[in-house]
């Protein structure tokens, strides 16, 4: 625990004693040496009891976390919010400094004290979802390697974005294979699927003559945050992913930065 940099536990070790006790105790020795504390519910019905106590241990696990991992519905359970937006928000208010909340296929929010964001889910073919959640935030844990807990509510909005979408797509490439260990993408395997989505979305954009945008709904809100590249690196990619596409298509695309809410 002394040379751990991120120390991360789920509630299913907290469902009996003696092992409850013991994952509480390492997360706070952890905490001591520096480590960033991660958690995530992955609550189980079968393992416990009853759902008072379930609820009242996975809230001391919220507690316990520097970044907490919530399912749509696990944050309804733990907060009685059905808006990610608000049930975010109570979260982050129980301890922890970064709040991500995963919804299948309609992506993924995050939110600090400081900025709050969502990125769309990729376009696959769903075969197996067993193991996404853990790829997910597997992937976003690996992004914030060497980053303190003191500077996560820190992290600039577009960073953290760039986080999530990562995070989104090696979620999406573990739901196209079966199984949850076998299914783990590599690193190359989620940056392709990154660059071929965008690709795909730059030529149908293209196609329908109009840019677009992923909007996240929150409470009746959208955050429509656009994808950032030039038109050289938007011509690289291209070439790249669609060869005969960018033959057949020599054409300036003025595609510029923007964001917001």
């Amino acid at each position: 625990l002394a040379e751990c940099r991120v120390f991360h536990f789920g509630s299913v070790s907290m469902t009996d004693e003696p092992c409850r006790t013991a994952t509480l105790r390492a997360a706070q020795r952890a905490h001591e040496y520096g480590a960033l504390i991660s958690f995530d519910p992955n609550y189980r019905p079968a393992l416990w009891n009853n759902l008072e106590e379930a609820v009242r241990l996975m809230l001391r696990g919220v507690s316990c976390a520097d970044v907490l991992k919530v399912s749509l519905e696990e944050m309804t359970l733990l907060t009685g919010e059905t808006c990610a937006e608000s049930g975010a928000q109570k979260l982050l208010n129980q301890g922890p400094v970064l709040v991500l909340v995963t919804d299948g296929e309609k992506g993924a929010y995050f939110a600090t004290k400081s900025c709050t964001g969502a990125a769309h889910a990729y376009d696959v073919s769903v075969v197996d979802t067993t193991g996404a959640g853990d790829a997910f935030l597997g992937a976003m844990l690996y992004r914030l390697q060497g980053v303190r807990r003191e500077e996560l509510s820190a992290l600039p909005k577009e960073q953290l974005l760039d986080m999530l979408r990562y995070a989104n797509a090696a979620g999406g490439c573990t739901a196209k294979k079966r199984g949850a260990i076998p299914a783990m993408p590599t690193q190359t395997e989620i940056e392709s699927c990154m660059r071929e989505t965008l690709c795909r979305k730059i030529i149908m954009g293209h196609a329908l003559g109009n840019k677009t945008g992923t909007a996240w709904k929150t409470g009746g809100k959208s955050d429509v945050t656009r994808d950032v590249y030039t038109e050289k690196t938007l011509a690289e990619l291209l070439a790249a992913q669609f060869p005969r596409w960018a033959l057949r298509n020599r054409l300036c695309l003025p595609i510029t930065r923007s964001g917001g809410r």
